[in-house]
């Protein structure tokens, strides 16, 4: 049996960190989960608009190296590799496993992990990988070192906060306006790519309706979805306009009402 490293040192040990960390240091960042069951693929695996969960605002310890320029044809592009390192047992509280692919957020700049190290062990023992029983109790997985590199916000159909503020969402309970033309019915499962609809009338989606890239709604456009809306990107919904949705809308705070445009949301 091991004399020392027991729960009573390790509980020391996170007590102490997590004090220093979350109370003294306080460097935080926004955690944006990957959400694979909700992201559509194509026929090779690929997909064009990520889902993620809303973000999580959690303390850890930041490692930056300096940015680096490149220039090439194509202009200037800017790269930063960023190490973060969190305490496990925090993860663990909220049920977050960090994964390649996920996105963090700090200094209002976005972040995609490329790897996970997992390697930081009290007393070097880990009581889940335990071989003996008189061990099981001893030590502990204590930490985890994310590696990002500086990413796009346009590949990952994200909108920061511009100066901390969320963009203001105006949300309809009742009321159906503009009711023109002929109904068009879209059936399926819809994903757009840079779209503007505009042309006076009734549209209906039958399915779901993905917002990969940006959806402008206007002029006298009343569109209703009796699936889900997935606003990965921008959705516009100006003067004129009326988006209904039938099912649930995700990724909300890509939604854009302006100059008297309305959604209705019966999910």
């Amino acid at each position: 049996m091991a004399l020392f490293g027991g729960h009573r040192d390790v509980s020391l040990f996170h007590t102490l960190n997590k004090e220093l960390i979350n109370d003294i240091i306080q460097t935080e960042i926004g955690y944006y989960k990957f959400v694979l069951e909700r992201t559509t693929s194509n026929v090779y695996g690929e997909s064009m608009g990520k889902m993620y969960y809303e973000p999580v605002r959690m303390a850890c310890l930041i490692d930056r190296s300096d940015q680096a320029w490149d220039a090439d044809e194509f202009g200037s592009d800017i790269k930063q590799s960023v190490g973060f390192s969190f305490l496990k047992t925090e993860l663990k509280e909220i049920n977050l496993v960090p994964e390649v692919g996920d996105i963090l957020i700090f200094r209002n700049n976005f972040y995609e992990v490329d790897s996970r190290i997992e390697n930081q062990l009290i007393l070097g023992r880990d009581p889940d990988y335990a071989i003996s029983t008189g061990t099981i109790d001893f030590g502990d997985s204590y930490s985890i070192i994310l590696n990002a590199h500086l990413s796009r916000v346009e590949k990952l159909n994200l909108i920061p906060l511009r100066g901390g503020i969320y963009p203001s969402t105006t949300k309809i309970t009742d009321g159906i306006a503009n009711e023109v033309g002929d109904t068009i019915i879209l059936n399926g499962n819809i994903s757009n790519t840079d779209l503007s609809i505009s042309a006076a009338g009734n549209y209906e989606v039958g399915s779901d309706l993905t917002v990969n890239t940006s959806l402008t709604l206007q002029d006298e456009v009343r569109t209703t979805v009796t699936g889900n809306v997935f606003a990965n990107g921008p959705l516009l919904i100006l003067a004129g306009a009326t988006l209904i949705v039938e099912g649930s809308i995700y990724n909300a705070s890509n939604i854009y009402i302006q100059d008297g445009g309305k959604l209705i949301h019966n999910g």
